[in-house]
């Protein structure tokens, strides 16, 4: 897919309770533009940064993977390995992937003398929303985490972090006791896509079509009036 002539046509994402998600599109990927903030999940469990809630309206919640796994709207995913692989592929630039996927916002700028932009060149807008492990609250402002639908036999899920010292995206392995951001997304598929086919434009041909310039004399025929047939058109300019 080219994603400057494909268009998602399905309305805003919204949670059970009632807030609508920003998106954008990326190729043929269309992500939450903003971390997952719902405290409706079956199982699980949740958090804002310590337990405020100005920090979830913010950054979002953080959750354990169980909760995470389920915690998306209808028709909406949490993000896999192989999605993250998808989009690093399409940004195709690995020693800034992180930095054109910063938010422009709240990334902790002390490190000095070296260069860590936060760019958000494709407004996808990665917050360092930071993580809760074993009862504490880590990295606001300093990290991002978020995790993948992917696990392995032995438990532990693939996740991805973005430090704010660093323009790389990193992909890591954690317990599911963890807890970490959440990014919705889903792949665009034939039925809900408009596709806009980019080509030079070329003149209409019409079959049998005569040209007739500078004519002298024509002959005109009274005849009723019926719809034109275009293979049997004659356009005639130039009538003296």
């Amino acid at each position: 897919f080219n994603s400057d002539s494909i268009f998602d046509r399905q309305p805003p994402p919204r949670d059970s309770e009632g807030y609508t998600y920003e998106t954008v599109q990326i190729g043929n990927q269309v992500w939450f533009a903003e971390n997952l903030r719902t405290a409706e999940h079956s199982v699980g469990e949740s958090w804002c940064y310590e337990d405020d809630d100005e920090n979830c309206e913010k950054f979002g919640r953080l959750y354990d993977w169980e909760a995470a796994s389920v915690a998306c709207p209808e028709g909406w995913n949490l993000s896999s390995d192989e999605d993250w692989e998808i989009l690093r592929k399409y940004i195709n630039d690995e020693e800034m992937f992180g930095a054109k996927l910063k938010s422009a916002e709240f990334w902790s700028d002390e490190e000095e003398g070296e260069e860590f932009p936060t760019l958000d060149e494709y407004g996808l807008s990665l917050l360092p929303s930071g993580q809760y492990v074993d009862g504490y609250f880590y990295d606001l402002g300093l990290g991002g985490f978020w995790w993948t639908s992917t696990t392995q036999e032995s438990g532990p899920a693939w996740s991805r972090t973005l430090l704010h010292n660093s323009n790389e995206i990193i992909r890591s392995m954690f317990s599911a006791e963890h807890a970490f951001a959440v990014r919705c997304m889903r792949t665009l598929e034939n039925g809900d896509i408009d596709e806009v086919e980019e080509a030079e434009t070329e003149p209409a041909e019409v079959e049998e079509m005569e040209v007739l310039d500078d004519i002298d004399e024509i002959e005109v025929e009274e005849t009723e009036t019926e719809p034109a047939e275009e293979e049997e058109m004659e356009v005639i300019d130039d009538i003296e």
